[in-house]
């Protein structure tokens, strides 16, 4: 639920929003719930994708924190921001899955492609 809220408070952010919505867990009560929010955000990532240009990626947004603090990026930076982030929190749910002595799906970039 984290990634998902992060996905889509970035991808607003990106397109000059700054929202002060936080999801909370008893929202997402179920798995279809879940996968339904990530599609949703998944096809809005998809869509300012394919709007952008090489010169986009170089302009300045700015946003709004959660606490009203302002910040200025890169649109370039914040992207990259957004794989860090959920990669970190990919790697934190497979090494909790470790630790239950489960096996984690594969987290490469390229598995994922070839899948």
């Amino acid at each position: 639920m984290h990634i998902v809220w992060g996905e889509w408070l970035w991808t607003r952010r990106w397109r000059g929003e700054s929202p002060k919505q936080i999801f909370a867990p008893e929202d997402f009560h179920d798995w279809v719930t879940l996968d339904s929010h990530w599609t949703t955000v998944e096809n809005e990532q998809q869509a300012f994708l394919e709007s952008l240009n090489g010169e986009l990626l170089n302009i300045r947004v700015p946003y709004e924190n959660l606490q009203g603090r302002r910040w200025e990026y890169s649109l370039a930076h914040m992207l990259q921001h957004v794989i860090n982030h959920s990669s970190y929190h990919r790697g934190q749910v497979a090494a909790l899955l470790k630790q239950l002595g489960q096996t984690p799906p594969a987290t490469d970039f390229l598995v994922f492609l070839d899948e």
